[in-house]
């Protein structure tokens, strides 16, 4: 307190003194007082009463809930026994998807195998492709005598230096 208010120990503690002995002085000596009243029996009635209405308020929140977490317990308790019974069966279902998996599994490959097949058969065999196509399209594109002739699979096809002589003479096709 005396670090608080920036004084002196001995400042505070002549306050502290004054203060004490200014109190004591106004304060009349007390005169002989009576006894305290016994503890009237009115209080302990009042005591059992309140204890017997705490218990009975227990019996009531006890009846309201207890038939109610029971309730909720045979529900978790039936559930967990289909739930037993479900994983007790899983060692089974699981087996035979996995049968049933390897299977298709199997089917499958035999599809893609025979498509395979088709699809390498078409790639090889040449009779089945139209007379314009050659082995190496960018070869017959690539042929600078080619270039210069009118294509007749395509007849709008002309070279950029056709078509410039084209548009320099103005001839229109």
């Amino acid at each position: 307190m005396a670090y608080l208010e920036e004084i002196t120990v001995q400042e505070a503690r002549s306050r502290h003194a004054n203060l004490y002995s200014s109190v004591s002085n106004r304060t009349p000596t007390p005169t002989n007082r009576p006894a305290p009243p016994p503890t009237p029996r009115n209080d302990l009635t009042t005591l059992q009463d309140q204890i017997k209405a705490i218990q009975q308020e227990m019996y009531t929140m006890t009846a309201a809930t207890i038939p109610q977490i029971q309730v909720n317990i045979q529900s978790l308790a039936v559930d967990l026994e289909d739930t037993n019974k479900k994983i007790s069966k899983f060692d089974q279902r699981f087996s035979s998807i996995d049968k049933q998996q390897q299977i298709n599994m199997q089917i499958q490959q035999n599809r893609f195998n025979r498509l395979e097949e088709l699809l390498m058969g078409r790639v090889t065999d040449r009779s089945h492709s139209p007379p314009h196509v050659t082995a190496d399209p960018l070869r017959a594109t690539m042929n600078p005598k080619l270039l210069h002739h009118k294509n007749e699979q395509s007849p709008m096809f002309s070279t950029t230096s056709q078509w410039s002589d084209d548009m320099d003479t103005g001839n229109d096709k």
